[in-house]
């Protein structure tokens, strides 16, 4: 029998987890973008950063109801390991590798430094401008 403190506990126990992953997200969402705007030109940044954007929406759009469906498919399908219930947990697991396998290859220390573009034109001095008409009284 659960008692009010049990429930207490448990409340007290999900909102310590909801808000340290709420913490971990900010981080990661951040260290994200930091490393994506290091990796292109300061004039391209905009086009990046609404890419990005698009396809963590798309991601957040199609991923609950892809993850149900697969989900509901493993408990009736009927198949043995590794399709059975434990298939959509085998498969996150496998695409949460996908990404720090490719960020391991590809990741150097210079994504820590902003993006170094083509070195700045000169400026030109600027001139005061003389009135060269003939017609001024």
């Amino acid at each position: 029998m659960r008692t009010e403190r049990d429930a207490a506990s448990v409340i007290a126990a999900l909102l310590l987890q909801q808000s340290l992953l709420r913490c971990a997200l900010g981080c990661c969402f951040t260290c994200t973008f930091t490393i994506l705007n290091n990796s292109v030109p300061a004039e391209s940044r905009g086009r990046m950063q609404g890419v990005a954007m698009t396809v963590g929406s798309i991601a957040r759009a199609v991923g609950p109801t892809m993850g149900a469906e697969l989900f509901a498919w493993s408990l009736t399908n009927g198949l043995p390991l590794p399709f059975d219930v434990h298939f959509v947990f085998l498969l996150v697991c496998g695409m949460n590798l996908v990404p720090v396998a490719i960020a391991m290859a590809t990741f150097t220390k210079q994504l820590d430094m902003p993006f170094e573009a083509a070195p700045a034109v000169p400026a030109v001095p600027m001139t005061p401008c003389t009135d060269t008409r003939s017609d001024t009284k």
